[in-house]
């Protein structure tokens, strides 16, 4: 019976660290990777260009100012920094300096299709990558 019930608290912990509000996650993931090879140089400006951005294009985005799906909107570069890591609402999604205990990083890295982001459609490794970089050396913007 023990069993069960810690499963059924860690689930718990899991969905609710990963809710749609965008917020920190309670759990935080295994030692991710530091040798990979990011898709471009790990910048703030380079994520927001090059990955952010892309989730806020067209009118129905999930991210853009119409969308803005759990809060998120990343069609603006110093919204969107501030969305990541200073909410006025929820929990900080992006921990700097802590990629693996970050909520961003939950979602890029899940294989659940009901969390990972973007839906449909994960980064790739280098992408994933190099905003793991980034959030590892400090999210500075």
């Amino acid at each position: 019976m023990h069993g069960v019930g810690f499963t059924v608290l860690t689930l718990s912990v899991v969905v609710l660290g990963c809710s749609d509000t965008g917020g920190e996650s309670a759990v935080c993931l295994d030692p991710l990777p530091t040798d990979c090879v990011p898709l471009y140089e790990p910048t703030y400006d380079n994520v927001f260009e090059q990955t952010f951005k892309g989730c806020s294009v067209g009118g129905s985005a999930c991210h853009s100012e119409q969308g803005a799906k759990g809060g998120l909107v990343l069609s603006d570069k110093e919204l969107a920094y501030t969305s990541l890591l200073n909410p006025p609402a929820t929990a900080p999604r992006v921990i700097a300096g802590d990629p693996e205990c970050s909520s961003l990083v939950h979602r890029l890295e899940s294989t659940d299709n009901a969390v990972v982001m973007p839906p449909g459609n994960p980064l790739s490794a280098s992408e994933r990558c190099a905003i793991e970089q980034w959030i590892r050396q400090g999210a500075h913007p």
